[in-house]
């Protein structure tokens, strides 16, 4: 208890230093408007609505989502300038957007004898191909985040056939790139607090071995034009969020600048980066969900307001967050704009 209560206090003093070195004044305000998908929208859809949400939102500030209906339909949509579209011919769920209009996310295919759960990602046009991604030697594919066509890098996270572990996953223009592991070659856990270390029974801090931790699952959930990308890692000790920089390496440590979010009580997930470095995402606060931004090395609270729940799933570069949140057990999709 000694220990956790002198974490929690140094944990507080960054933040206030943080704070104190940028100033109070530039405390984000936003405007938040709820985004529930238009009824003449829906007149190829069977059911009522009864769930929905915003996954992702680009540049140009055109936003994708999906719902559900009472009768288990799930279809994905865009939003823009006030105006819904039905995406037709996406199987799954989209989950990205970047600003050529180019979309990931994953599906289950029924091939005959067997289902394959499998990423995508579409072309430029809406209407065009989409391409299906398997990572070597994986049962399930699934890609989340995505950037600009002319860098083209899709990230997610891919399940391997032999140790049911996830591991993410990048790929390039289409083709598998890389595994991006927590514990190898210094990624993500090896460096971050509370994976990097544990505590022995004299109270000394014992390092991870730096090689493959095979009970530990890793996600990449955002990825900008830069190449960073973010996600997070669980192993015995938890969750563990990251910030990867272009080379590979870990930036400013996640877990250290989230600790610092009001009422914090559980993990917190990172779902996106954009192109200015702002990071967003949830966390467990308490007995219920918020979410978060990351600013200049601090942490706030982003919460739909009177919501029981308020998850963040996307952000652009002008500071505009896509989400969902929960009220009376409906969940309705969300866009916070920053003043």
């Amino acid at each position: 208890m000694k220990i956790q209560k002198v974490l929690f206090s140094l944990c507080l003093l960054l933040t206030a230093s943080a704070l104190y070195a940028h100033g109070w004044s530039w405390l984000p305000q936003y405007n938040y408007q709820t985004v529930d998908i238009d009824p003449a929208s829906l007149r190829f859809v069977e059911g009522n609505v009864v769930s929905q949400g915003l996954n992702s939102i680009n540049d140009n500030g055109v936003a994708v989502g999906a719902f559900q209906t009472d009768v288990g339909a799930l279809s994905n949509f865009t939003f823009e300038d006030g105006r819904f579209r039905i995406l037709s011919g996406t199987a799954g769920v989209v989950r990205g957007i970047n600003k050529d209009g180019e979309m990931s996310g994953f599906a289950t295919l029924s091939l005959p004898g067997a289902n394959v759960n499998v990423g995508f990602v579409t072309d430029s046009r809406l209407n065009s191909p989409v391409h299906i991604l398997q990572a070597p030697n994986s049962n399930l594919t699934e890609l989340i985040g995505l950037n600009d066509k002319l860098n083209q890098l899709s990230v997610g996270d891919a399940r391997d056939i032999e140790t049911g572990v996830f591991r993410g996953v990048v790929f390039k223009g289409g083709e598998f790139l890389k595994f991006v592991d927590a514990g190898v070659n210094g990624y993500v856990s090896v460096r971050s607090f509370g994976s990097r270390v544990r505590f022995s029974r004299t109270g000394k801090f014992q390092k991870f071995e730096n090689g493959p931790l095979p009970n530990t699952s890793t996600s990449l959930m955002g990825v900008n034009n830069r190449g960073e990308i973010v996600g997070f890692s669980t192993d015995a000790l938890g969750t563990h969020a990251f910030h990867l920089l272009r080379d590979g390496s870990e930036g400013p440590s996640l877990d250290w600048i989230l600790c610092g979010l009001p009422g914090l009580f559980g993990p917190a997930f990172p779902s996106d980066i954009n192109n200015k470095g702002e990071i967003v995402g949830t966390y467990v606060k308490g007995d219920i969900l918020s979410g978060f931004i990351v600013m200049n090395g601090v942490a706030f609270e982003i919460s739909f307001p009177g919501a029981e729940n308020t998850e963040v799933s996307g952000i652009n570069a002008a500071g505009t967050i896509v989400g969902s949140y929960l009220v009376g057990g409906v969940r309705h999709g969300f866009m916070a704009t920053r003043n």
